[in-house]
C-alpha cells in the first residue's frame, strides 16, 4: 500500500512537470512577440512580468483564503536569495540570447541536464544509474537537434557566449535545486513563486535604473523603463504571459519537486522546446526540419526512460537514483 501511495506521488510530481513544460512552452512564442514585434527591452518587459506574477499569486492565495502568505522569519532571507537567482538567470540568459542567438541559449540552459545529475552525485551521494544516464544523453541531444537549427550554429559561438551559455545551465541547476529546498522548508509552490518573483522584480528594476542601456535587454531611459510606447496590446501579452505560462508554469514546476527529483524534473523539462517547436507550427507558422523531428524523437524517448518506470522511495520527496 506505502509503495502505491509513493507511486502515485511520483506519477503526480511527472504531471506537475509534464503541465510546466506545456504551459512554459508559451512563454517563448510570447515573448518573441513582445521583443520582436513591438520591440521592448527584454528587461524591463520582465520587470513587469514579474511583478504582475507576484501580484496575481499574492490574489489567487487570498482568494483560496490562505493563511500561509508569510514565511516563517527564517525563511525570509532564503526567498530573497532565491529572488535574486531567477533575477540573474533571466539578465544572464538575455545575455546568452545576445551573444550565442535563441537557439544555441536554450540548448546551452539545458546543459543543467547532466550538470543536475553530477550534483545529486555530490549532495545527495547518489551516483547516475542506469537509466539517467541515456535519459539525460537522449534529451540533451534531442534538445541540441531541436534548438540549434538555422542561422544559430555551434560553430558561430564565440568564447564569451560560451561562458555565458554555461553560466546559464549552472544557475537553471541551482534554480531546481533551491526549488526542492523550498519544498523541504514546507514553503507552499505559491508562496515561493509570490515572494520568489516579487524580489526577481525588485533586481530587476534596479538593473534597469542602474545599467540601463549598458546591460543587454535593459531601458536606457525611465520611458523605456515604464514601457510608454508599448500598445494597448503589447500589456495585453503581458499580462496574459505572466498569469498563464509563467505564473502557473513555475507554480507546477515547483510543486513537482516535492514528488520528482530535480534530475528527473529536468529531464522531462526537456520537453519544453519540443512543445514551443510544435506550438510555432498554427501559431506563428514556424515548420519544424527533418533534424528537429529527429530531436523531438531523442527527447520524447529520453523522457519516456525516466518516467516509465517509476521508483518510490520512502517519503514525501522521490529522490530517484535511477
Amino acid at each position: 500500500m506505502k509503495g502505491l501511495v509513493e507511486n502515485r506521488g511520483h506519477g503526480f510530481g511527472v504531471a506537475c512537470v509534464f503541465s510546466s513544460s506545456i504551459l512554459l512552452a508559451f512563454v517563448g512564442i510570447i515573448v518573441k512577440q513582445l521583443v520582436c514585434g513591438y520591440g521592448l527591452p527584454m528587461l524591463a518587459m520582465t520587470c513587469w512580468r514579474n511583478m504582475i506574477v507576484a501580484l496575481g499569486m499574492l490574489a489567487f492565495l487570498k482568494m483560496r483564503g490562505s493563511r500561509a502568505l508569510l514565511p516563517r522569519r527564517g525563511d525570509y532571507a532564503f526567498v530573497m536569495a532565491y529572488g535574486f537567482l531567477l533575477a540573474v538567470f533571466n539578465g544572464i540568459w538575455v545575455s546568452s540570447v545576445y551573444y550565442n542567438g535563441a537557439g544555441i541559449a536554450t540548448v546551452m540552459t539545458f546543459s543543467s541536464l547532466p550538470l543536475s545529475g553530477l550534483v545529486q552525485w555530490i549532495v545527495d551521494g547518489r551516483r547516475p544509474g542506469c537509466i539517467l544516464i541515456p535519459a539525460v544523453t537522449l534529451s540533451f541531444s534531442g534538445c541540441v537537434l531541436v534548438c540549434a537549427t538555422g542561422a544559430d550554429v555551434p560553430g558561430s559561438v564565440s568564447a564569451t557566449g560560451a561562458m555565458i551559455g554555461v553560466v546559464t545551465g549552472v544557475l537553471y541547476t541551482l534554480y531546481l535545486f533551491i526549488g526542492r529546498e523550498s519544498s523541504r522548508r514546507g514553503l507552499g509552490a505559491g508562496q515561493v513563486v509570490m515572494y520568489t518573483y516579487g524580489f526577481a522584480s525588485l533586481f530587476h528594476l534596479l538593473a534597469n535604473l542602474l545599467f540601463g542601456g549598458v546591460m543587454p535587454g535593459t531601458a536606457e531611459n525611465i520611458s523605456g523603463l515604464m514601457l510608454s510606447s508599448a500598445p494597448w496590446q503589447a500589456w495585453v501579452l503581458i499580462f496574459l504571459l505572466a498569469l498563464g505560462p509563467t505564473m502557473m508554469g513555475w507554480a507546477f514546476l515547483t510543486l513537482s519537486l516535492s514528488y520528482v527529483s530535480p534530475v528527473v524534473a529536468n529531464v522531462i523539462m526537456s520537453t519544453e522546446p519540443l512543445f514551443t517547436a510544435l506550438l510555432a507550427i498554427p501559431l506563428i507558422g514556424e515548420m519544424l526540419s527533418l533534424t528537429q523531428w529527429a530531436g523531438s524523437l531523442c527527447i520524447v524517448l529520453g523522457v519516456l526512460t525516466v518516467t516509465i518506470r517509476p521508483r518510490a522511495t520512502s517519503g514525501k520527496i522521490q529522490e530517484q537514483g535511477v
